[in-house]
């Protein structure tokens, strides 16, 4: 009488069978439903076009690293030059 009963309701663990997914029901009227579709930020699409950009000159971008190094690669005629720059590119 005083043997210890399994708890009521508690299942032990499923197999993959076990297992259920969302179902989606079909469309109505047997139609076929819309394919998946994806929408690309415009900061993907930027980075997309800057990857797809000319290819980096790695000895340039040394040279001007030094020149920063060293305090003489920012004048105001390079500023001016690069902010004209990226106004044209986002116009």
């Amino acid at each position: 009488m005083s043997e210890i009963q399994g708890l009521g309701g508690v299942q032990g663990p499923r197999g993959p069978e076990g297992r259920r997914g969302a179902r989606v029901p079909p469309a109505s009227g047997g139609k076929t439903r819309p394919a998946d579709s994806v929408e690309i930020s415009n900061a993907a699409q930027h980075i997309a076009k800057v990857r797809d950009s000319a290819p980096v000159r790695s000895e340039r971008v040394e040279a001007i690293r030094k020149l920063i190094q060293e305090g003489r690669y920012l004048t105001d005629e390079k500023v001016s030059k690069a902010v004209d720059r990226l106004v044209d590119e986002e116009t």
